[in-house]
């Protein structure tokens, strides 16, 4: 029996990182948050989110 997901509006990436398999998700240019913008987080804001929980 599958549990449902707690988010599942949120997507996953294409692919899950394995070292020396596919490229690192933030250091790659082929990754998928390469030059991304890096989230700053609130820890208040953190604690009452959904996504922390």
């Amino acid at each position: 029996m599958s549990r449902p997901r707690l988010l599942p509006e949120k997507t996953f990436p294409s692919y899950a990182y394995l070292p020396g398999k596919y490229p690192h998700p933030v250091r790659d240019p082929l990754g998928h948050s390469y030059r991304s913008d890096p989230v700053t987080v609130a820890v208040a804001e953190a604690l009452g989110s959904d996504v922390f929980r």
